[in-house]
């Protein structure tokens, strides 16, 4: 499948509702779990995604973003290629690139940093860190492109680190295998995409207690299935028994609310005017299966 670039500008109102239903490349590193900020795992990124949680803006972020035209400019003054920026999507996956050069073959990720840190290290040594390492493999697969420049502006002498970084195939099949993975978060409901702490280690004895009680409840349970099924083929039609400290007899449930037929009759009414007020509950799941 061949990409296709899309007229949008990278900020954008626009950009921002199509990014919501597409895999980005920045968000590869939550998605491959190795991103150091929220959103760190697949999960927060669902979150995110889904607008559940908003995603701090930092001063570090909004100071990459206005320098990313002059280092932009930088690079092409340096390496004597041009660089436009560019979106470009292929079936699910996006790419708001830094810059594509006019053959479409060599593709550019800027990256900006306030301090001397392990990002700078690692790109000092000739190798970008793991999460850019994953948004660039992201950024090739999606354009197609036979090479990405990594530029980092040196945060003290402002000079650029430059690397080339080149198709991985391994990277991108895993990248591939955890989108996939990730597609069926997008449907979860709140509750399910929620964080949860860990238990603390001094509840093992109390959780192994709930499980053998649940286990033996399950078990009675299943016997007293049986016994029930076997006593009342037994007895037979309908009609009430007594003895051996057992009564038998009928009941009758009352029927509920036909909500369709009830708005089928009645199709302006609002049903939400006469819902009783919700309630909230503990549930314990049981995670063994």
């Amino acid at each position: 499948m061949k990409a296709q670039q899309l007229d949008l500008v990278q900020g954008s109102q626009e950009w921002l509702d199509v990014r919501k239903n597409h895999f980005c490349a920045s968000e590869a590193p939550a998605v491959m779990s190795v991103n150091p900020y929220f959103p760190k795992n697949p999960r927060q990124l669902a979150q995110s995604k889904r607008g559940m949680v908003k995603t701090f803006v930092s001063h570090a972020m909004k100071e990459g973003n206005r320098l990313e035209p002059l280092i932009r400019q930088q690079v092409e003054d340096e390496l004597e290629i041009g660089f436009m920026p560019t979106v470009m999507v292929q079936g699910k996956c996006l790419a708001s690139l830094d810059g594509i050069n006019f053959d479409g073959d060599v593709i550019l990720e800027i990256k900006t940093t306030q301090s001397m840190n392990a990002t700078v290290k690692a790109a000092l040594a000739g190798r970008p860190s793991l999460p850019h390492q994953y948004q660039m493999q992201h950024q090739l697969m999606v354009s197609g492109a036979d090479k990405c420049i990594y530029a980092l502006r040196h945060p003290e002498t402002e000079e650029l680190i430059l690397i080339d970084v080149f198709p991985d195939r391994l990277m991108q099949q895993k990248l591939q295998q955890a989108w996939k993975d990730f597609e069926p978060l997008m449907s979860c409901n709140e509750t399910e995409l929620r964080d949860f702490e860990p238990i603390p280690d001094d509840l093992k004895p109390w959780i192994d207690s709930y499980f053998q009680a649940k286990d033996d409840h399950q078990s009675a349970g299943q016997k007293l299935d049986v016994a029930k099924k076997k006593l009342m083929s037994e007895l037979g039609g309908s009609g009430g028994w007594d003895g051996f400290s057992l009564r038998v007899r009928e009941q009758s449930r009352k029927g509920s609310l036909d909500k369709a037929a009830l708005l089928k009759k009645y199709p302006n009414i609002n049903l939400a005017d006469f819902e009783k007020k919700g309630t909230t509950f503990t549930v314990i799941e049981d995670l063994r299966k």
